[in-house]
Formats: structure tokens, C-alpha cells, sequence
């Protein structure tokens, strides 16, 4: 487990590879970062040492004549949606995020720093944050953005007419939010507006990840003059205006998203003149389109890593997100523990990583992925063990198979997983070994976002990615009783129980992770989820497009801290 200051990202564990990218976009330093902290902090002097012999300033790239940069939006054909309410998938948050913006937002490291807030005060309770609005900041039509608009927002979300499936995991710890999201209010009595600069929040309990969950795109600024008279609507491009540093220019569903500069961004000035988002739907077709300079990004599908890990380009990093079986508890043969059980002891997890998918799923045993806080090494998983996989399923009264009713798996055929279809075939043929007959269903990813999140299907094969590296994102978010995002729909109250203290723990460090390493342990060994692997993001980058660093979260893997830096030079 980690120490406590090793929490959030443990980049020490991954420094080796990092270096790497640091020399890969080395020509593209991180510019400075705003100060995340609202309080006044005493600095103590210190010596000064004396000054060494520095080298002077590489040389700035020549800007390329023509700014248009290509990032294809990976495994889809269109994104599910561009709605910050509804927006809780990568492919879809790879949009919002370039179209609207909140008032905080993620640092590289994954730490809130301040956004369309320029500070914010909590009280001593940690009850009350009062976040203080930029007196700059506009919709891209040039309309002013005021405190009223963010309460707006907040609300919309919580309203149940929006149908946001994470606005209840994401922002009901805001006081009078439950009434909102049942239809009992129209707003929720913990967002106040003290004046067009000054946005109240209040919470029902203290929690320390607040503010990690209040950068979501749940929270961000939407129009609500465009929202009303579009009826909602946000497959129209006049829908969406927002206040991030980019505006959508055309938008051909089924094809093409262009984007050009928001002329009003109060982050400043950008270089690039446009950025253009293909809809491409897989790797595939991503990789070749980079080779022939159609992309300026590509993830590396497994049949090219050999020669693209040769190449000066090719980026291997990881990521927070765990790949896993989801399995409905109350759903009939997999209600019974024993054949669970025997799913899991069937799945020879280094197969897939080294052989089905080439080192991209490590494998893993835990819900928490390796390198963030509350991961646990020693947790006691399922082994790939064939004899003991038919051994449960006779116990469970299936021996070799015989009587057990069918079973179906699900799974998105496009989206952020790699090669997913690749992967579940490989899981068909192991289960098939000790006797389970596995029908796979291959679904487009939107039509699979939908059923998932409304249970539908008892059995897939999916992702979760973390919003901010806090156990809570994993522990409490996917597998508490009655939230919408438990798709397994586990229930257990001992569970709920430790999740809930763990939640409120934050004083005390190191007995909030106890707490949430117990919870962990109880899951796996109730087999609501059997974890699969972490991924491993493998990517090539153009060396001419500068102002990216390494991002472990979402999609692309890259992300622009100050996006006025971001610019193609000359090549």
C-alpha cells in the first residue's frame, strides 16, 4: 500500500517511463501551473545558493505557417454526447473539455487547481466553499458568464427532466441536491449565489475530494438562453456554447468535429488556428491515418507495437483505469458465488496482456489501478487455476458445464478499451476449457454506455477511468448500494458501511485507506467485479506539435496544461 505521501499519482513508480516522454516532448516544457491554493501561505527564507553555470535557452521551433491541428477521437463513430451533464465517458469528456469549462479544473498531476474560480475559502467545518469568479470570463457568443450561470448549470444537472446518470454520484453531497434530483425542488438549497462573482456551496457532510469532483464536467457552465431555446438539444452546434478555450465551427455527425478558437476565453491567446476531431472507429484506422499525416496523434494498435516501439515517437505510459467483468449479483446463474468464483479462476490474465493484447492490460487483482492512492498489491484475488475453476462449478452443481444456463456477455466494440473484441474472444475459449459456454455481444459504444447505465445487461466487459485518483472514485462511486453507477447493482451494507466512514476519514489518513482496503477485499471476494488488468497507454506523437505533457487520465494520454502554448512548428 502507499505511504502517505505517496498519495494521488505515484509518479516515482513510473519515472523511468516518464523520462522517456519528458525526451519525447522536451521541446514543449510545461508552462507554469496557477497556484492551487486560496489561502495566504507564510514562505520562510532560505539561503540562496550560489549560482551555477547554465546553459542557454534551446532555441524556439519555428511556428509551422499553417496552425491546424489533427487529434482523431479514438473508437467511435460519433461522441455519445457533448451535454457536461451527461458527459461520463472519455470520448465524449474529450469534447466537453475543449467547449466548456468549470471552476476548477485538473493540474498534469491530477490535483484541482483554480479555473473560472481565481480562489475559493472553506469554512473551518469544511462544510461551506465560497468560490470567488474571474471577472473576464464569457460564452463564446461574447455573452458575460456570472455565478448565476454555474448555479444554473448545477442545477440542470441535478434535475431529473436532464437525466444525468452521474449527477447524483458527482454532485449529492451538495446540501438539498437529493431534492432536486427526486423533483421535490428546482434548485438545490446548497448552491447560493452571494453576487454575479461569488458562488456559495454547501455540503452535507465534509469530504476532502470536493473539489476533485466538482472539476467534472457535471458542474461546467452551458448557456442557458442556447440550452432552452434548442430544447436541450446538444447534437446542435448552436446548443453548444460554453466557456473553454475552443468553440465548435462545424460539426458532420457520423464523420468530423472542427473546432476553432474561442475568441473570448479568458485563458489568453491561442496559436493553433483550428483543431480538427475526426470520428475514428479504431486504432486501426487512427495509426494509418498518422503514418500518412492525417492524425497528429494515434494510439498503437497490438499488431503495430513491435515496429512502432522502435520509432522515436512511440510513448508507453500508464493509466488510471482498470479493465474489468462487471457481474450482476442478482442475475441467475450468476447469483450463485461458485460459479463467479469459477469465471475467475478460468482467466489466465498474463495470456491476455502478453499474448492477446501485447502489453497493454497489466495484470491486476484489485479494483484501485496501480500507482494510485489506496492501491493494494496484497489483495487476495483469483489465480489462474483450471482445476479449480471446474472444481467450483461442480460445487456450484455444473459440473463440466452441464445444466448451467446460458450466459451472455457484453461489450463495446468501440470506446477507450483496447481491442476489446480481441480480448473477450480470448475469455471465451479459456471459460470454454472448464466447460462454460460464453456468448459475446458486441455492441456500438453509445448503445453500450446506454444499456450499461441502465442495467440492463448482467454481464459485460467494460472500463473505468479515474476522474481523480482517490480511492472514493472506484470504491464508492461504482459499487455503493443504489447509486446509478453500481452496474452490478452489489449491494452489501457492511460494504456501504466502510465506504461511507472511509468517505469522511480524511483527517486521519492512514485509517481512511484501511478502511477502503477493507471494503476492496470485500468486493473481490464477493466477486461483484473481476478486474482484468490496468492499462497501459501506448501512443505516438508528432514531435512538431508542441505544449503537451503526459496525462494519465482519459483518453489521449497527452493533455495541454496552458493551451496558448500548444502550436506546430515547422517540419
Amino acid at each position: 500500500m502507499l505511504s502517505p505521501t505517496n498519495r494521488r499519482f505515484n509518479w516515482m513508480g513510473v519515472l523511468v517511463i516518464v523520462s522517456l516522454i519528458a525526451v519525447l516532448v522536451g521541446s514543449c516544457a510545461a508552462p507554469p501551473q496557477p497556484t492551487p491554493e486560496p489561502t495566504k501561505a507564510v514562505i520562510a527564507a532560505t539561503p540562496t545558493a550560489a549560482p551555477s553555470p547554465t546553459k542557454p535557452p534551446a532555441p524556439t521551433p519555428t511556428p509551422a505557417p499553417k496552425q491546424v491541428l489533427i487529434f482523431p477521437n479514438i473508437g467511435i463513430t460519433e461522441p455519445p454526447t457533448t451535454d457536461p451533464a451527461l458527459a461520463g465517458d472519455g470520448n465524449s469528456v474529450e469534447v466537453v473539455s475543449l467547449v466548456y469549462s468549470g471552476l476548477v479544473k485538473q493540474d498534469k498531476d491530477l490535483r484541482p487547481v483554480p479555473d473560472a474560480a481565481t480562489k475559493w475559502e472553506v469554512s473551518k467545518d469544511g462544510l461551506v466553499y465560497t468560490f470567488y469568479l474571474r471577472n473576464d470570463i464569457k460564452f463564446s457568443d461574447g455573452t458575460p458568464c456570472t455565478a448565476e450561470d454555474f448555479a444554473y448549470s448545477i442545477n440542470r444537472t441535478l434535475n431529473p427532466a436532464t437525466k444525468s446518470r452521474q449527477a447524483k454520484a458527482y454532485l449529492g453531497i451538495i446540501a438539498g441536491a437529493t431534492d432536486v434530483l427526486e423533483g421535490k425542488a428546482a434548485t438545490a438549497s446548497g448552491v447560493k449565489v452571494l453576487d454575479p462573482l461569488k458562488l456559495q456551496i454547501t455540503l452535507t457532510k465534509p469530504i476532502s475530494f470536493f473539489l476533485d469532483t466538482f472539476y467534472f464536467t457535471t458542474s461546467a457552465a452551458v448557456k442557458r438562453a442556447a440550452v432552452e431555446a434548442n430544447k436541450g438539444d446538444f447534437t446542435k452546434v448552436e446548443t453548444n456554447i460554453g466557456t473553454g478555450p475552443f468553440m465548435i465551427k462545424s460539426w458532420v455527425h457520423g464523420a468530423e468535429m472542427v473546432l476553432v478558437p474561442n475568441p473570448y476565453w479568458y485563458g489568453g491567446k491561442l496559436q493553433l488556428a483550428e483543431y480538427r476531431m475526426p470520428f475514428v472507429k479504431d486504432a486501426a484506422t487512427a495509426y494509418k491515418m498518422y503514418l500518412t499525416d492525417e492524425a497528429h496523434l494515434t494510439t498503437v494498435p497490438s499488431d503495430n507495437i513491435a515496429e512502432a516501439e522502435k520509432q522515436p515517437d512511440f510513448v508507453r505510459a500508464p493509466r488510471l483505469r482498470v479493465a474489468t467483468l462487471v457481474l450482476n449479483l442478482k442475475h441467475p446463474p450468476l447469483d450463485n458465488p461458485k460459479v463467479r468464483q469459477a469465471l475467475a479462476h478460468a482467466l489466465d490474465r498474463a495470456t491476455i496482456d502478453n499474448v492477446v493484447l501485447r502489453g497493454q492490460l497489466a495484470p491486476i487483482k484489485g479494483i484501485i489501478p496501480p500507482g494510485m492512492m489506496g492501491y493494494n498489491p496484497n489483495i487476495k484475488g483469483y489465480n489462474y487455476d483450471l482445476n479449480k475453476a471446474k472444481q467450483l462449478l461442480a460445487e456450484a452443481g455444473y459440473p463440466g458445464g452441464k445444466g448451467l444456463p446460458p450466459l451472455t456477455l457484453s461489450y463495446p466494440t468501440g470506446g477507450p478499451d483496447p481491442e476489446t473484441t480481441r480480448t473477450v474472444t480470448a475469455m471465451q475459449q479459456m471459460w470454454k476449457e472448464v466447460g462454460i459456454e460464453v456468448k459475446l455481444n458486441g455492441m456500438e459504444f453509445g448503445a453500450f454506455l446506454k444499456a450499461r447505465n441502465d442495467h440492463t445487461l448482467p454481464f459485460i466487459y467494460t472500463g473505468w477511468g479515474a476522474d481523480w485518483p482517490h480511492p472514493q472514485n472506484y470504491l464508492s462511486l461504482l459499487l455503493h448500494s443504489g447509486l446509478p453507477t453500481n452496474w452490478c447493482e452489489y449491494s452489501n451494507p457492511k460494504y456501504d458501511q466502510l465506504v461511507d466512514q472511509a468517505d469522511v476519514t480524511f483527517a486521519d489518513e492512514k485509517k481512511q485507506l484501511a478502511l477502503y482496503a477493507e471494503a476492496e477485499q470485500m468486493a473481490i471476494s464477493d466477486v461483484a467485479w473481476i478486474p482484468i488488468g490496468s492499462h497501459v497507454r501506448m501512443y505516438r506523437l508528432k514531435p512538431y506539435v508542441h505544449g503537451f505533457v503526459p496525462y494519465p487520465s482519459w483518453m489521449l494520454g497527452v493533455m495541454a496544461p496552458d493551451w496558448t502554448k500548444v502550436y506546430l512548428s515547422a517540419h
